[in-house]
């Protein structure tokens, strides 16, 4: 996506992402590794620090030091161009910024929730996008994201396969789901193996499975 800024604006995305970075090291170095993942109200609290900068940016820069400029042809004065990301003033970000963190928090959450009730009614050829990390010992840690598709479901957990193709990055694993590629025969290797409900849920809750699709 191409970013498109006039004057400061491009600060905009860095104080956002400073003050979520911020937040995240400062807690996580006073109450653990963690602490920042497993709580919501850090995050609030950062959309809350990086609007409120963000509109004392704009006022500042939009609104007390705008230049005023003449028309050499008209003599009649007007104001230069707004400081602006993707042509929006600045100031105007400071609200557009907690209503995209609040949609976005309310989709994640509708489809965690689809997904686990996928985990709990599990049925075959259903797939679930891994870290193969925090299910095998024996992986190369650069390419650790694949698939597991279910090929038998038992009262207490269920049979799966694991993908022959992994990937450094997770989009690789979307992209082969979203076009079927994951469904395809000779994706899967080896034996089936057996996996409790409950530890699947575990995998769920910490993000070794980071997408259900079926």
């Amino acid at each position: 996506m191409l970013v498109i800024w006039r004057g400061f604006g491009w600060l905009i995305p860095v104080i956002v992402f400073g003050a979520f970075l911020l937040s995240q090291v400062a807690l996580n170095s006073i109450y653990g590794e963690g602490f920042y993942k497993a709580n919501e109200w850090p995050k609030i609290a950062a959309i809350a620090v990086s609007s409120l900068m963000i509109a004392s940016l704009g006022y500042f820069l939009n609104y007390k030091k705008r230049q005023v400029v003449v028309d050499a042809d008209t003599g009649k004065k007007k104001k230069s161009p707004a400081h602006s990301l993707f042509f929006i003033p600045i100031e105007i970000w400071a609200v557009i910024i907690p209503v995209l963190f609040f949609w976005m928090q309310s989709y994640t959450a509708e489809t965690d929730a689809k997904e686990m009730a996928f985990i709990e009614s599990p049925a075959v050829n259903d797939i679930y996008s891994v870290d193969f990390t925090e299910i095998f010992t024996e992986t190369d840690p650069k390419f650790k994201y694949g698939t597991l598709k279910v090929v038998g479901v038992k009262p207490d957990g269920i049979e799966v396969q694991a993908s022959e193709i992994a990937y450094d990055g997770k989009s690789g694993v979307r992209k082969d789901v979203r076009e079927g590629k994951a469904n395809a025969q000779g994706y899967y290797s080896g034996d089936p193996f057996f996996m409790s409900k409950q530890y699947v849920k575990e995998l769920k809750n910490k993000d070794g499975i980071f997408q259900v699709s079926r």
